[in-house]
């Protein structure tokens, strides 16, 4: 957390929708590698194939994207009660009408969203504040495509090119 504050401390959220600043794609690999996330089955998030397919646009000549950190109406934190994945409802802790700005206004770049959160027990957390993440992707005509699997396999064809 101490170093995700000071990565972020110049980034001021305003008001409880905060700003879209544009950054370099590396500046939010280097965000998220101070984030560690659980695996939780049905949800493709998995650190090391985001932070892969954040590389990757690199190759796509996407270069920078945008971050928008938001902190709540006192800059302090919000105040999110936890739930299970199971329990999010489509968006995780995001509605529709947040996540409509940057895929309104920024549609070809990434948009890294992390929400400040306090972490209070009387929020079901463990009294520990973090970084909520979620990554809006851009609307290109490519697709990226990851093997979910740890267990290399190899594919057998089973067609036959004979008449």
């Amino acid at each position: 957390m101490e170093e995700l504050d000071k990565l972020l401390a110049s980034y001021e959220s305003i008001g409880e929708k905060g700003e879209y600043h544009e950054v370099e794609i590396d500046f939010l690999i280097k965000i998220l590698s101070c984030i560690r996330s659980r695996y939780w089955p049905g949800y493709p998030w998995q650190d090391d194939r985001v932070k892969d397919l954040l590389i990757q646009m690199k190759t796509q000549d996407i270069s920078t994207g945008r971050l928008n950190v938001v902190r709540g109406k006192t800059g302090k934190g919000l105040e999110l009660t936890r739930q299970e994945p199971s329990g999010w409802g489509g968006f995780g802790f995001i509605n529709a009408r947040v996540l409509n700005k940057p895929k309104t206004e920024y549609p070809n770049v990434p948009t890294l969203l992390l929400m400040y959160e306090k972490g209070e027990n009387k929020e079901r957390w463990d009294n520990q504040p973090l970084y909520l993440p979620t990554l809006i992707l851009p609307k290109n005509k490519f697709v990226f495509m990851f093997n979910y699997s740890e267990v290399a396999e190899e594919l057998e064809d089973d067609i036959d090119f004979q008449d």
